[in-house]
Parts: structure tokens; C-alpha cells; sequence
């Protein structure tokens, strides 16, 4: 006679698709659709290492503007857009750039 062995209650090595929870595929925020994602420890150090630099392209932005931002695309290119009167697809292009020169 055979016995047959269960998979652990708890998930064990295999599982149905579609089974994962927040703890199986890591630490998973809710994102509302339209709202930015979090800003992350190495993100924020990086954009407050080159403020200086958006600073002098975004002149209009005093540097608490710049700061509050946080680096985030969406947010930078939403403020672009507005302070410089531009498309959002020429506000998103030059964010990309500058954030891509410096390897953000």
C-alpha cells in the first residue's frame, strides 16, 4: 500500500495559479491607477543629489517644489506641463531626459 502525501496547509512548494498572496510574491503595495508610485530611500537620495542640477533646468520650481516631487515622473512631468505651458508629451520627454542623464 502507497501512502500519499498532502502539500503543507501552509503552501508548500507547489500551488494553484493564482494562489499567490502579498507575503508569496514579496512586499506589494496597492497603487490607485492615476497616483504615483512611492518614492523609494534610493530614489529620494538620488533626486536630492542632483536638485541642484533640476534646479537649474526647472528654474521656474522653487526648490521645495522640486523636493516635494520627489524625483517621480508623473509628478515632474504634470508640474513641467503646467509651469512651462507645454504638451504633456514634451513636459514627459524633457523629464525622461534630464532624469535619464543622470541615471535616475
Amino acid at each position: 500500500m502507497s501512502k500519499q502525501t498532502q502539500p503543507p496547509a501552509s503552501g508548500g512548494f507547489f500551488k494553484a495559479a493564482g494562489s499567490e498572496t502579498a507575503q508569496d510574491v514579496g512586499n506589494v503595495t496597492a497603487r490607485v491607477p492615476g497616483t504615483a508610485p512611492p518614492v523609494t530611500d534610493a530614489l529620494a537620495a538620488k533626486w536630492k543629489k542632483h536638485l541642484g542640477s533640476a534646479k537649474i533646468v526647472w528654474s521656474r520650481f522653487s526648490d521645495e517644489e522640486l523636493l516635494g516631487s520627489g524625483g517621480q515622473v508623473e509628478t515632474l512631468t504634470a508640474m513641467v506641463q503646467e509651469r512651462y505651458a507645454l504638451s504633456p508629451e514634451e513636459a514627459g520627454r524633457r523629464v525622461r531626459n534630464f532624469l535619464q542623464q543622470y541615471r535616475m
